[in-house]
């Protein structure tokens, strides 16, 4: 009698954003003949002399609870995480830090990248300018000169966004710095506060009271969940999601602009990637990765060029993944097609496990000061001087699994393609401090 192995799939978060990942399952099971099982049902998986019971575990909540969820003391069961792989990287820096020396291994291999890049899509009120002044030029009653210039600064910013033309960082650099609109977005994970931060550089000013002066404010961050209450309420202007099927499928949708656009360059950004635990690798672990990411290899092509099929096979098996936390059970199909369209018109989904090298390098380079600090917390252990981007692709090239991903290019090759990427995304050349740092 062969023995039955145990195995969670440990996604981030529930959202049709990970539609690959669920067609993946779907197809491992079809293969298997799986009925399509309850909510809480493990399903059975027969794969060549092994046999598995999967199971898709609860939303982690965060990329950072992933990789602790991988941890689990529970060694009788094989985990799969679903996370940001810029949290993988930071956390295998830690363990190779707290280890002393840059050659250990890393404790996560990221085995496939399965979206490469994402929109930020904005939402906000529809609302009637009020003029703010007489035919003599001077305020009308009753309507605050503040109030006034941060409804003028709104609606530049949709006119903006509205201009087919633009489509470069700095979306709201041309508004009023001194006004007072107010932004929320989701930021559970690292990437969307990179994006919102370096792409749009969204930040708004107070006056404080002593001295005068000026201080940043950052934006508030808020779940998906809540972007419609928080527009609705009017405690905010703009709201950044990834999931903006969820509020043009209500009753109130007409109370809002609605504005999907990529607000950042096209580039092949690593958001979410497939992610294990490195040590204590088995042959049943190996032969259920090996299915799993071939699958997902399917999943992609399925979702991208059988759109509508995708969408049947996620309605279908919609209880099996807690509806995908979407909250409308009557309408998930709807929903769903409603996201794959988004997410194919806006190119989400990879198309193969790889991440293009230039993307990863790009991705520290956003946060050029968190990884200065590293090195100099390094410099503190080894005593040799080393350049932060050096470290930086040390510890992503020792993440990435050999089996799945090409090698890492040559200075040579990566700097030919930083070039071409700037240059097509700034219309201007590459940033000093990236370039003087290879």
């Amino acid at each position: 009698m062969k023995s039955t192995t145990d195995v969670e799939i440990v996604p981030c978060i529930d959202s049709p954003l990970y539609a690959p990942v669920y067609l993946a399952i779907i197809g491992l099971a079809k293969r298997c003949a799986a009925q399509v099982p309850e909510r809480s049902s493990a399903l059975p998986l027969s794969i060549g002399s092994q046999s598995f019971n999967l199971q898709y575990g609860p939303s982690a909540g965060g990329d950072v609870q992933v990789l602790t969820h991988l941890d689990s003391d529970e060694k009788s069961t094989l985990r799969i995480g679903i996370c940001d792989p810029i949290t993988v990287i930071e956390r295998n820096y830690e363990e190779t830090r707290s280890l002393r020396r840059l050659t250990c291994i890393p404790k996560y291999q990221i085995m496939g990248v399965f979206i490469n890049k994402i929109a930020l899509s904005l939402v906000t009120k529809k609302r009637r300018l009020p003029q703010a002044r007489d035919k003599s030029g001077k305020p009308r009653t009753g309507l605050a000169l503040e109030e006034y210039e941060r409804l003028m600064a709104v609606h530049q910013i949709i006119n903006q966004l509205k201009d087919d033309s633009l489509n470069f960082p700095g979306v709201f650099n041309r508004c009023d710095p001194h006004s007072r609109v107010k932004y929320s977005f989701w930021s559970k994970g690292r990437t969307t506060q990179y994006l919102v931060k370096h792409f749009l550089e969204i930040q708004t000013q107070e006056r404080t009271e002593e001295g005068g002066g000026e201080r940043r404010q950052e934006p508030s961050f808020i779940h998906p969940d809540q972007v419609l209450n928080e527009l609705l309420t009017s405690h905010k202007d703009v709201a950044i999601t990834h999931d903006p099927w969820t509020i043009t499928s209500t009753a109130v949708a007409n109370q809002f602009q609605f504005l999907c656009r990529e607000c950042f360059p096209s580039i092949e950004f690593p958001f979410s990637c497939i992610v294990i635990p490195k040590a204590g690798r088995s042959p049943e672990y190996d032969t259920l990765l090996r299915h799993f990411m071939a699958a997902l290899l399917e999943g992609l092509i399925v979702v991208t060029r059988h759109s509508g099929y995708a969408v049947k096979l996620l309605t279908d098996w919609a209880p099996f993944f807690r509806n995908y936390g979407l909250a409308h059970p009557d309408k998930v199909g709807s929903i769903i097609s409603g996201a794959i369209n988004h997410l194919l018109k806006i190119g989400c989904f990879a198309g193969n496990l790889i991440p293009q090298s230039t993307a990863w390098e790009y991705a520290l380079a956003m946060d050029p000061d968190g990884w200065q600090a590293r090195v100099a917390e390094m410099k503190e252990i080894t005593g040799a001087e080393t350049a932060w981007t050096d470290i930086a692709w040390e510890i992503v090239h020792k993440s990435l699994d050999w089996q799945f991903v090409e090698e890492l290019p040559t200075d040579d090759d990566y700097l030919a393609g930083v070039r071409r990427y700037f240059l097509r995304a700034f219309k201007g050349p590459e940033p000093n401090a990236i370039a003087a740092n290879r």
